[in-house]
């Protein structure tokens, strides 16, 4: 999932998304998921969007029928176990199980 670039700083100037970058991302994908389907995990599906990820996460799962969703969380700490956190909205706005994954 790749945030979506606020407006007020695309109204500064032409942003354009980062290729290399999103490049990087969607081979890392698909190493994953090959990864995992070697090791018996079965069909894996991968996708990249931009947006708010608490939402389009949850938005993708719920147009593609997913049974799970797969999220990281990175360096947990008390401020990870409230409401507000981008695992804890996929979570609540999923309409199927969802599993986080701690760093």
């Amino acid at each position: 999932m790749l945030e979506s670039v606020p407006k007020f700083v695309v109204e500064i100037g032409d942003i354009k998304p980062d290729e290399r970058l999103t490049q990087e991302v969607r081979a890392r994908l698909d190493a994953l998921a090959a990864a995992a389907s070697k090791e018996g995990a079965g069909q894996i599906a991968t996708a990249m969007t931009t947006g708010k990820a608490g939402l389009e996460v949850a938005r993708y799962a719920r147009d593609h029928d997913a049974g799970l969703v797969i999220v990281g969380s990175r360096h947990p700490s008390a401020k990870d176990y409230f409401p507000g956190s981008t695992a804890a909205r996929i979570a609540r706005r999923a309409p199927c199980s969802v599993m986080i994954v701690r760093d």
